[in-house]
Parts: C-alpha cells; structure tokens; sequence
C-alpha cells in the first residue's frame, strides 16, 4: 500500500524561493534554450510519453438512444452503459443513463461498435442483441464516418427465476437445503450445466434466480446437522432421514424432470418432497506419515459424489477430527469422497508455506463402514524447466510468487485439485508444492510474445487430461516449453455458386475424439468479420479475428486434396505468399493462429448453434463431411472451402 504524506506545508514555505530561483534560471538560460530548440527537432522524453494502447481515435459520429424494462416499458435510469469498439485503442468510459433512461455518444469513428449495459436486479443486455448462433452471437452495430444512430433501444430483462418448497417425506417444510439449478443443453445431451443456487429458509421455500430461459433439473441437498457424531456422544437409533432428491421426487438424474422457463418470467410453486433414506454408520482414523493417530489440528471433510453433475462441492461440510485422531460419520447411501487434513500453525503467526499435509479416499456407502484409514502427509512437488524455443529474447524470470510465468494446477471438475507455492528460480528453473487430487496444468503467462506450447512428463501431456497426484509424491523433469513460433491458418470460403464469401462460420477440432471436451485448446470456433463492418474499419485495422475466436494455430507444408460429403472438394495447399499476423495491415484475411500442432478436420458452415459445437454428436457428424489437415508451426497454409448447410440430426 502506497501512503501520502501530507505535504502542502512545505510547500508553502518555499514556494517564493523556488520561484525565484527558478525565474533567474529561465533568465540565464534563455538564449542557449532557444538555439538549441531551433537546432534539434522536438521530441517527447520516454518517460512522459504515454504507456499502453492509444485512445479510440475520434470521429463525426453519434449513437444515441433509451434503456427500457421489458415488462413494464418504463425508462430504466442509473444504468451503465459500455461501449466496446472492435478497433485498436482504449475504449471509452462508460456512460450512465438519465432519468429517462436516455444516454448518447458522440465523436466516434467509422467502425463496429457492440454497447453493454448493466443494471441492479436485471441481466446484463447487449446491443446489438447476441443470437444463439456462432454468426448472429458476435454481430456488430456498424457506423459509416459521421453517421448518428440515433433510434437504439436496449431492453433489459429481470432474470427467470424457479420458486417453490422442500419438505420431507412427512410433509414437513426443510430449512438450509442446498437447492441447485442444473441447465440443460438445448439437444438434451451432455452434461447439465450448474448456474444459480440457492438455500431454503424456515419455510422450506427457495428462489433460484438470474436464470437464462431454458430447461433445468432441479437438485435439492439436506443439511446434515448430525453427520459428525461427537466424542462422547450417545449411539442414536437409525432412522430414515431425507436424502439428495431431483425434482420431482427421484433418486436418479435421468428420472428426473426438467422445469422449462421463458424469458424474464418464473415458474412457480416448486414442490419437491425428498426422499428418505438409512443413514448408515463409517468409521475411521486420521494416521500422519508414520502411521501414528493425527492428534493435533486434524480436520475430516465429506463431499458427495453426484453421477453426471460436475463437481462443485454441493452438500460439502467438515469439522475437527477427535483428540484420537478418530472420526465417526453418519452418511445417507451413496458415493463419497473423505479428506482428511493437517494444517501446522507457525507460532504466533500464520501457517508456514508448505506445512499443509492432505490425504482422501473414496468409498461407496451402502450399509455401515469402519476401520477407515487416511493416511495424510504433504502433497506432492513437482520440479522442472521452462524452455524457451524461439528467436525472441528470453525474459528475466520474476521470482516473487504473484509474478508471470508461473506453473499452476488446476482441477478440470471442481474442487478436486489442491495446488501450494508455485516459485521459479533465475535459470528458470520452478518448484511447484502441496499438490494433491486429480489436476492439470496450466501456466500463467504475461511474458510478451511467449506462449505455451507444451506442458510434458515423459512425453505424456499434463494440459489436457488430468493426473492424479499423492501425498509425498515426487514429480521430477517437467518440461514446460514456450515458442515464440505458431500455426497460421488463412480461409478461402465459397458459397454453393463458387462465389467467395464471408458469411460463414468455421469450426476447427481434433481428429483426437479424447479432446472433445468444454474448454478444450483444441476446438475452435471462427466468423469473419462482414463486409459491411470492414467497409468501416480506419485503415490500417486488422479485421482478421473475431469476437469468438483466439488466437492461437497453423498447418503443415505440402499440398494435397481431400474428397468430403455432399459431392464438395476442398483442396489445402500450402501457402507462398506471407501472411499477415493480427496487428497487420491486411483486414481482409481470414485468419486463425495458434491453434495446438496436430490434425485436425475444418468445415466452414452457413451458421451453427453456440451450444452444437460443443455436443460429441454433433462433432461426429461433422467431421464425416470436413477437410483433415495437420497444423504445425511456422508453415502458413491457406485453405479452400466450400460453405456447406449443416442440418443437425434429430
């Protein structure tokens, strides 16, 4: 933290001096400043020239227009409402409508513009509003020079929301329940998604709110208020108690019923009696590194195991192991995962790095469980290199523990990865400690032009599938490898007439069906920028990559043809003429960098849900019609496509 110190009264008492003595300067040196002015041109010191990206550059044009609530129509005042220019340069500040729900921009330049606008209570709106596909999500607002715009309505939307009670199997309202929205994908395959949550109050009632429309499972977690049996507590007799319960009433995920909502409106009078079942008794001990009981500042923490829904800790809790080390739980039917933990206090002070010591295991309750061991000890270190491979001059490494460049691991679902002090030493050289779970890596970046290529162990990749770590678990000789290198790859789309085209949306996969997942480094969406939006880019602005796209790819040298679905043929060849890298003074390029090396199938469509491309379905069905090629770095590629209708199966 940076502290002023009031200065105001030195200032004061030599201000006349510092005066004086400045003015006599000036006087002396009057003569010799003008010579040297007229003698050399006029520079701007580095240290006073602005850091960072220019400011939007200034233009004739205007956007005006109101923000409205959608069910009333009223004026929505006090709203924030952000520019977003797709050009180079700082955007500008947002403004706040008035009590009219009014706001204006002027000064603008010729370009594309998006405006998002945020108020208490509502979800955030875009203008122009998002569609739900790959073409219609990212579409601008466009602006000729001078232009004013001044009709633009965004209309905000309260968000849907699911109301209603828990009560047990007598009827009887439920307090503190977990209550979880699950969204469903639109073609009702996959994962569900988890979006709001919620707990119910001394009714047993519960709102689950800022939903999108769409269709949710809705899944309820009791409390467990007796889950830890105490020490000296007497044995209870087993009685039914509630359980993890999908709407409306069932134990299993794919029984369970879907509640649909539309925009902005609720559905309402909820009810979901939740089912009982036996608690059943498990037992165990908490033993450290030498097998002895854990009998100082051992916890115990229990989460469920919920099939097809991801990770997220729902119905979690812990407490204090005993002064034994010994635990008793009691636990309803169902997959469990139990960690145990020691955390060493530093005297007077907090924990030490390092001192945290973890263990777990899993079990399947189904009736009582005892003798239940877990071992806890120190998590895993991980030891390596970060290679840099490249022309680009290698950076000093920063050594404190927030700084860039660093190796970090991370869980793929929830919270099931445990990750300590990550440090790297001036021969680039890094320590990673305290890791523990199912992990992949990831490292942090910030190093220019520096990206990550790989992230290996004996050749098996850590980036992408998890890995499991133990306690004292030894992981030596990671490799962690930065290039300065990437893939280009530059589309030449045309329609069904054999007429370029730049109304399509391009999607990139792995061959690899393994790399099919959310998130993945190997699936790539892409749409070009419209015609009408470049006509209106200032010169000099790169038009290349699009809202949806990163950058990231290239393809291997070497021509060849590939017959596909539909009678079409694509050729890919490799590419003589340079290419220009974002940043460039080429807008019209269709380009994708940066993608991982590998192959890959590409297909260029007229337009395909956001959520498809991310369905295994519906990857399987377009690759049966898409162009293989492989991506390797430094190779700029070109490639000829023929747009295509995708019509998904039902």
């Amino acid at each position: 933290m940076v502290e002023l110190t009031p200065i105001s009264s030195v200032l004061a008492s030599n201000v006349a001096m510092r005066h004086h003595l400045t003015s006599a300067a000036c006087v002396l040196m009057l003569a010799g400043c003008v010579a040297t002015a007229a003698a050399q041109p006029s520079r701007t010191p580095p240290r006073d020239r602005p850091a960072g990206p220019p400011p939007m550059p200034v233009g004739t044009a205007v956007i005006k227009g109101r923000v409205i609530d959608a069910q009333t129509g009223g004026a929505v005042p006090r709203a924030k409402v952000r520019l977003n220019w797709m050009g180079p340069g700082i955007q500008r500040a947002p403004v706040t409508t008035d009590d009219t729900g009014g706001f204006v921009f002027t000064g603008l330049p010729a370009g594309g513009f998006m405006l998002m606008v945020d108020k208490t209570t509502y979800l955030s709106a875009r203008y122009p509003e998002g569609g739900q596909t790959l073409r219609t999500n990212s579409k601008p607002l466009t602006l000729a020079a001078g232009q004013v715009i001044d009709n633009v309505s965004v209309t905000l939307y309260h968000g849907s929301a699911i109301t209603g009670r828990v009560v047990d199997a007598h009827g009887d309202p439920l307090d503190y329940a977990q209550v979880q929205a699950l969204r469903l994908p639109k073609s009702g395959r996959g994962r569900p998604q988890q979006t709001s949550m919620s707990s119910t109050n001394d009714l047993g009632e519960f709102r689950l709110a800022r939903l999108q429309p769409g269709k949710y499972l809705v899944l309820v977690m009791p409390q467990r208020r007796d889950m830890f049996v105490g020490p000296n507590m007497a044995p209870e007799p087993v009685e039914p108690q509630p359980v993890a319960t999908y709407y409306p009433g069932v134990l299993a995920i794919d029984q369970a019923q879907p509640i649909t909502v539309e925009r902005g409106a609720s559905a309402t009078g909820v009810e979901i009696t939740l089912i009982d079942g036996v608690m059943a008794q498990v037992s165990g001990t908490l033993v450290d590194t030498a097998g002895q009981p854990v009998t100082r500042g051992g916890m115990i923490s229990v989460r469920p195991i919920i099939k097809d829904v991801p990770g997220s800790g729902l119905g979690a809790s812990g407490t204090s192991s005993r002064p034994d080390g010994t635990f008793q739980l009691k636990l309803p039917p169902g997959e469990y995962e139990l960690e145990g933990r020691i955390m060493q206090m530093a005297p007077g002070g907090p924990p030490s790095p390092g001192s945290e010591q973890i263990g777990s295991v899993r079990l399947i309750v189904s009736g009582d469980v005892a003798s239940v061991t877990i071992p806890v000890g120190p998590g895993a270190t991980v030891t390596g290199r970060i290679v840099f491979d490249g022309t680009e001059q290698v950076p000093a490494p920063q050594t404190n523990q927030n700084g860039p460049g660093r190796l970090m691991f991370t869980s793929p679902d929830g919270p099931g990865c445990r990750s300590g002090r990550s440090d790297v030493a001036a021969d680039w050289t890094f320590t990673v400690e305290g890791v523990f779970g199912s992990c992949t890596a990831r490292f942090g970046g910030g190093l220019g032009k520096w990206t990550v290529r790989s992230i290996t162990h004996e050749g098996k990749d850590l980036m992408d599938r998890p890995i499991r770590f133990e306690q004292g678990q030894q992981l030596k000789d990671v490799e962690v490898v930065l290039t300065d290198k990437r893939t280009e790859l530059t589309l030449h789309v045309a329609d069904d007439r054999g007429t370029p085209t730049r109304e399509y949306a391009a999607v990139v996969f792995s061959t690899d069906k393994t790399r099919w997942t959310d998130g993945s480094r190997y699936l790539r969406t892409y749409t070009p920028p419209s015609e009408q939006t470049l006509s209106m880019m200032p010169s000099g602005t790169n038009g290349a990559t699009s809202a949806n796209s990163r950058v990231v790819g290239g393809i291997e040298s070497g021509g060849f043809v590939v017959g596909s679905g539909a009678g079409a043929v694509w050729s890919v060849s490799s590419s003589s003429a340079p290419i220009m890298a974002p940043g460039g003074t080429n807008p019209r390029q269709e380009l994708i960098t940066n993608m991982p090396p590998g192959e890959y199938f590409i297909v260029a469509l007229d337009d395909i849900d956001v959520e498809s491309t991310r369905d295994l379905e519906t990857l399987e069905q377009l690759s049966r019609g898409a162009t293989r090629v492989r991506l390797a770095e430094g190779t700029p590629a070109d490639v000829n496509l023929r747009r295509v209708q995708f019509q998904p199966n039902r």
